[in-house]
């Protein structure tokens, strides 16, 4: 497993897929992504990456760089991701079960785990709790998401919408309606309608698309890329 981009080593989200494709084996995979993983995924395509197509899952750059601040990073509300998800949260293992009980019991009004099993809701956040010396860390950290959202200069790929002017592999953009970009429905159809191997859907659920809608999404992808 390739290790997460250490101190430095700005813009390294895209080349994580670099190292980690050989390492499997894999020649010319198609790449799926979800939320930053969707850039990941994106920004790979965008340098030039082997794949021979990616799908993005809620998760796109769909603003221009127009500001100093926006050529530099692609930004994040660090105090919505703290109040959201703790990135960086160092806890107890009693802290840990704690919080996942109370986001298990939240689960059914919430805008991410509506829907979805709570056993499938504790499962997957009880995985981005990683040990550290007597107790836990939330993953990823906030330093470490800041890290990865950097552009890569070296490769001229920046967090903005013309990023996909340099993506040619067939590309799905998969929109949730209640996810983070139910209101940038037009803005992502312009993307998809930009490039004649580019294909759209949308699913009615929330950001966690790929526990809400699974069967819906491999469908998709058996029907568009196969």
């Amino acid at each position: 497993m390739h290790d997460f981009p250490r101190k430095g080593e700005a813009g390294r989200q895209g080349r994580c897929c670099d190292a980690l494709i050989p390492a499997l084996g894999l020649n010319r995979p198609l790449l799926v992504g979800h939320s930053t993983g969707g850039y990941a995924v994106s920004a790979h395509a965008a340098s030039g990456g082997e794949c021979s197509g990616i799908v993005v899952l809620d998760g796109f750059t769909l603003d221009g760089r127009k500001t100093p601040e926006e050529l530099k990073a692609w930004y994040l509300p660090r105090e919505e991701l703290w109040g959201l998800f703790r990135y960086g949260w160092e806890a107890s293992a009693d802290e840990v079960e704690q919080y996942i009980e109370n986001i298990c019991r939240s689960a059914p009004e919430d805008w991410l785990n509506a829907g979805i099993d709570k056993s499938l809701v504790a499962a997957f956040t009880r995985r981005s709790f990683m040990p550290q010396g007597s107790g836990f860390i939330r993953r990823p950290t906030m330093g470490e998401i800041a890290l990865v959202s950097l552009p890569d200069p070296e490769r001229q790929i920046y967090p903005a919408v013309d990023l996909y002017d340099r993506i040619t592999v067939p590309a799905g953009f998969l929109m949730a309606s209640r996810g983070l970009y139910g209101n940038r429905e037009e803005d992502l159809k312009r993307v998809v309608r930009a490039k004649a191997n580019r294909h759209f859907i949308k699913c009615e659920c929330g950001h966690n698309v790929h526990m809400l809608k699974a069967a819906e999404i491999a469908e998709f992808i058996v029907s568009r890329f196969r």
